[in-house]
């Protein structure tokens, strides 16, 4: 899907959230959400081809495939969280938002440990000799 598409996808989703907020207000964080959906689900082909691309040039690279991994589920844990924390802000539940945002950043540093744990044991092997 080109850039033309998503942009004008995105400024329908915009148009119909603004028409169903003043309409019925209780729905309109639904529409945003599938707003969202629609642009999240026609982007994920890409989304898939990159990683590809990526896996193969850490293959070529000798560059070992879970630490990749690791980047890449870091990388969508961010991308997820701040699309939700986007939506919880926008419909003025900040609070909500705010810790969508915290739980994103600890759900980073979790599925980050295996390569912080890698780099302490490279330090202290460093450090011993």
């Amino acid at each position: 899907m080109d850039i033309a598409k998503i942009m004008i996808a995105g400024v329908i989703a915009a148009a119909v959230y603004s028409l169903i907020k003043q309409i019925r207000p209780e729905l309109a964080p639904l529409a945003a959400f599938a707003g969202v959906a629609v642009i999240g689900i026609s982007i994920s082909s890409k989304l898939f081809e990159i990683t590809e691309t990526a896996g193969n040039m850490t293959i070529a690279a000798g560059i070992q495939s879970k630490n990749t991994a690791v980047l890449v589920k870091c990388a969508a844990i961010c991308i997820i969280t701040r699309l939700g924390a986007d939506i919880c802000n926008d419909n003025s539940c900040t609070a909500i938002g705010d810790m969508v945002e915290l739980s994103g950043k600890i759900g980073a540093v979790a599925a980050a440990m295996p390569l912080i744990i890698s780099a302490a044991d490279f330090a202290l092997g460093l450090m011993t000799g």
